[in-house]
Formats: C-alpha cells, structure tokens, sequence
C-alpha cells in the first residue's frame, strides 16, 4: 500500500537472521526469517537485501518489504 506521495504506507520491521538484519514488511518477517535460516544452513554466504526505497523497477515489492534478493558470492557448492 502506498500514500499520495507514493511512500509505502506498511509497516516495517528490522529482525536479525542468520544473514544480518535486513528491513522487511513485518506482515513477511518471520517466514523470511526461517526461510534464511535455512539456506543459511544449506551453505548461502551473501547479503540479503529486501525493502528499498528506489532503483527496482516501477511497483516493484520492495518498495513496500515484500521482497528480497539474495546476493550470492562465490561458487554455489555441487
């Protein structure tokens, strides 16, 4: 959801998972916190960045938390 001046108008939250804190709707926290945890366990090392103010496409849903990107480094294992 958004004002009239096109600010996400949901409420965010700021957990710590096992990749850092990242900033998400607080409607999306805890399944995308256990979500990390597990690809965490099963061997991700990178940044996990979800709300965001600019730089995606037009509607994008990180405007409002509702998704997340998952910068991979190095080689995935198999």
């Amino acid at each position: 959801k958004r004002d009239a001046n096109g600010n996400s108008t949901v409420a965010l939250c700021h957990p710590d998972t096992a990749a850092g804190r990242i900033t998400i709707a607080c409607d999306l926290a805890g399944k995308m916190e256990g979500f990390i945890r597990d690809v965490v366990a099963r061997g991700f090392r990178g940044r996990v960045h979800c709300y965001a103010r600019g730089g995606h496409v037009a509607h994008s849903l990180h405007y409002s938390g509702h998704a997340c990107d998952f910068a991979l480094s190095g080689n995935l294992p198999g």
